[in-house]
């Protein structure tokens, strides 16, 4: 393990043309993923899908890795400390030749439309979105990023919904109207309300939010401060 502060490894960006490929793996892998009861948990899903990506042709010898849940440190001043922030669902992960330098992209999960033990239905926008319940330091979901724990030294990152009742298109408007009534707290740029992605051409399933994180997150960016959350919705 590298010892706190050392990051230059991780400072190169994550390549543009790796990103849209795995957002397309996420969803072809996505769409043959089922859940085994209405109230499954999204880490036995997101176990299966690490199961269908790591047999996917995308990872299969070239530089990409995937992984589930690696712990990220809490930032002082920059440098890397001993207190883990959370465990991002999955951990992406593209190497150059010479293995020397590792950027990384992670994934957020969450359930969407998915029924209680009592049978109740929760919609699930306030964990995947955010929450007036919780200090925004310790919520899920997009927080994760706004709040710099997922995103330190990054300038993208992505949500992964799994929608219970298959219907993605309530899902989505729901996610857009959350975004923007809480559009201060996720510090979004203007105009940078949820959105079809342009990062991979002729693809409407990618949504993307943009987010000015300046002040919180170390960005190795051109645009600096500037975030990028990608939105993806699988039916299960």
């Amino acid at each position: 393990m590298n010892s706190p502060g050392i990051t230059e490894h991780w400072r190169e960006p994550f390549p543009e043309s790796e990103t849209a490929n795995v957002l397309t793996a996420i969803l072809r892998c996505g769409a043959r993923l089922k859940k085994r009861f209405d109230h499954e948990h999204e880490n036995p899903l997101s176990d299966r899908l690490l199961e269908l990506l790591d047999t996917d042709p995308l990872f299969q010898g070239g530089p990409l890795e995937v992984d589930r849940e690696v712990p990220v440190y809490r930032r002082n001043g920059g440098r890397r400390t001993s207190k883990v922030a959370g465990k991002p669902d999955f951990r992406f992960i593209h190497t150059n030749y010479d293995r020397r330098i590792r950027a990384r992209f992670e994934v957020e999960a969450k359930r969407l439309h998915a029924k209680s033990k009592s049978g109740c239905l929760e919609d699930g926008i306030g964990e995947y979105v955010t929450t007036a319940r919780k200090k925004p330091e310790r919520e899920q979901g997009m927080m994760c990023f706004i709040t710099g724990r997922y995103s330190h030294g990054l300038q993208a990152g992505a949500m992964l919904g799994y929608v219970f009742d298959g219907n993605l298109a309530r899902a989505h408007a729901s996610i857009a109207k959350s975004i923007g009534k809480h559009s201060d707290k996720l510090k979004l740029c203007s105009g940078g309300g949820l959105r079809v992605s342009n990062i991979v051409p002729g693809l409407s399933d990618v949504s993307e939010s943009l987010h000015n994180l300046a002040d919180e997150v170390d960005i190795a960016a051109p645009a600096a401060g500037h975030f990028s959350i990608y939105h993806l919705l699988v039916a299960v």
